[in-house]
């Protein structure tokens, strides 16, 4: 899987001429397009085996890379079978499939020639996640998402814990943390090859442990000064599920409230001292996601307390 060519127009509407090499910029799309800017569509691509089968199909003459406004040209993928969410290596870069399907403007010289055009079932967009350079002959590769293994709250800790994270986002400090995940525990990080070991292990453990209380004493900030967290005290319960994936040695159980650079950690840490007091909460689940981006596998729930009497 390659780079056939890159692409750009100065004005949209307009077909895009090759170029050499191009600069992807984070959250933009590509230096000097006229279509790059903050949104879902910051870059087009399109496959050259689309341009091929169509000019095959309608007897064209001269469809070559840039004809369709694709900002990047590619071989060997087929980029329109692609899952929202799907992140690629091209080049320098690393890029997020936000659309599948690039409708054409008004004005699309093809569409009006033959009463059809490609782009608008076979091209796709993305959003530059990592910028860099891109140039003709560069490989494209997917990226495999993570798998993460993590116990959640019932709705009571759940709620309690949201809301200490939501004074600090209405005071501005939002962080660049995942905001698609539950509040949580994280038990550990493992490759996507593990998928099937861990969806067998989750069920097994789900299965065999029981919802447990815990308390929360503490706030902290770890991570290079980058996490601003809040945890439980350490429990034999929490030690316990923390080895059924993996060691435990030097482990601090806790709860994420924002990742951050640390001027902003050191910001927003008092904001989450004068709201924090201590708390009882309980764990009650256990998922498996998959990111970026988050997606559950797994949500299962552990063994419920036995009532007495």
């Amino acid at each position: 899987m390659r780079v056939v060519a890159v692409n750009i127009s100065a004005n949209k509407g307009e077909v895009k001429h090759t170029v050499a090499e191009v600069n992807a910029i984070e959250d933009y799309g590509i230096e000097g397009d006229a279509h790059a800017g903050k949104g879902i569509r910051q870059i087009s691509l399109l496959g050259i085996e689309s341009i091929n089968r169509f000019s095959e199909q309608t007897h064209l003459q001269g469809l070559c890379s840039g004809k369709f406004a694709e900002n990047i040209t590619t071989e060997g993928i087929t980029l329109y079978t692609l899952p929202i969410g799907t992140r690629l290596k091209i080049g320098e870069s690393i890029q997020e499939v936000t659309k599948i399907g690039k409708e054409c403007h008004a004005g699309c010289e093809i569409a009006k020639q033959v009463g059809a055009c490609i782009m608008p079932k076979e091209g796709i967009f993305t959003k530059v996640i990592k910028g860099g350079k891109i140039k003709a002959g560069d490989s494209i590769e997917i990226l495999k998402n993570d798998l993460c293994v993590m116990l959640g709250y019932d709705e009571v800790t759940e709620k309690q814990l949201a809301n200490m994270q939501e004074q600090l986002y209405r005071t501005g400090y939002r962080g660049t943390h995942n905001k698609d995940l539950p509040q949580h525990i994280t038990l550990g990080i493992f490759p996507w090859e593990e998928r099937d070991r861990l969806i067998a292990l989750v069920e097994r453990v789900a299965k065999q442990h029981h919802v447990f209380d815990i308390t929360f004493n503490h706030i902290g900030i770890f991570g290079g000064a980058k996490v601003l967290f809040i945890a439980p005290d350490t429990s034999p319960s929490l030690l316990t599920l923390k080895e059924c994936f993996e060691s435990s040695y030097n482990w601090t159980p806790h709860t994420t409230m924002i990742i951050d650079e640390s001027e902003k950690i050191f910001q927003a840490l008092p904001i989450l001292a004068s709201h924090f007091t201590a708390f009882q909460g309980k764990v009650c689940k256990i998922y498996l996601y998959e990111f970026w981006p988050a997606r559950a596998i797994l949500t299962l729930d552990l063994i419920p307390e036995e009532k007495e009497g």
